[in-house]
């Protein structure tokens, strides 16, 4: 974004997974028409050649905000995200909508989240890894924790902290 006030042509590369993360960082930030274009996810697992293929189902895309579309006008790219089904979950209760994106990102990559305890705005939750789980792409315990805390406070929700249990932590 600094790039972008600076007027330089600027366009965010994602995954698909990232898409609802990704267009809340824009309207939290105030830049809710700076383009970005998805890449087939994962990418963290994924061979040299299918990192070629990603990038090349995108490139015209990339060449075209870069080159042709002002960012006062720019129209985010819709892409072709699949993103994993999140159905509500009644371990989590009210504060589910609030990181439904993370969970859609955590499923993306075969993995989910469970509330294990709630007391004085301090959560307690559990990364649960499913079937297919890739363990490289998830997040580190500690910016998820952050990250989930950050939805939270977002949504008016007084969360003092996020206590994350991690089993790639876990021996």
């Amino acid at each position: 974004m600094n790039l972008e006030k600076a007027g330089i042509p600027t366009v965010c590369v994602i995954t698909t997974a990232f898409q609802s993360i990704a267009e809340g960082q824009q309207r939290a930030l105030g830049y809710p028409e700076l383009p970005f274009v998805m890449l087939e996810h994962p990418v963290a697992v994924a061979t040299e050649d299918e990192i070629e293929e990603k990038v090349e189902a995108i490139y015209s895309d990339l060449v075209r905000h870069l080159t042709d579309t002002p960012f006062s006008g720019a129209e985010v790219n819709d892409g072709t995200a699949t993103s994993a089904p999140v159905t509500p979950s009644k371990d989590l209760g009210p504060f589910d909508e609030a990181i439904v994106p993370i969970r859609k990102m955590l499923q993306a990559d075969g993995a989910d989240l469970a509330l294990t305890s709630r007391e004085n705005g301090r959560l307690t939750m559990q990364l649960i890894f499913l079937e297919n789980v890739c363990e490289e792409c998830i997040l580190p315990r500690e910016a998820l924790a952050e990250m989930i805390q950050t939805a939270y406070l977002s949504f008016g929700q007084e969360v003092s902290e996020v206590i994350l249990r991690d089993p790639r932590e876990e021996g």
